[in-house]
């Protein structure tokens, strides 16, 4: 569901201002350069047959997520029930 993906992103993001939050760099380490990795070995990987990619959770959410990313370059991105 795109609205829950965007409830977790939002909460991913707020801040306590204290040593818990993730600084950008931690941020990047974990989620956004791992999700630009991905996105160029993925279209290799799907090209042949539809494919099912199983990934954590905030790794689909916000404007660097998978989800995004893969809409961007024109595929279609279906939740799975």
């Amino acid at each position: 569901n795109h609205q829950k993906l965007d409830a977790m992103y939002k909460l991913s993001q707020e801040k306590d201002g204290n040593e818990c939050d993730a600084t950008q760099a931690e941020e990047n380490i974990l989620i956004n350069n791992r999700n630009n990795t991905w996105i160029k070995k993925l279209p290799e990987m799907m090209k042949e047959n539809p494919s099912l990619i199983v990934v954590g959770a905030l790794h689909l959410a916000g404007p660097n997520g998978l989800v995004a990313q893969l809409k961007k370059a024109g595929y279609t991105v279906t939740a799975v029930k």
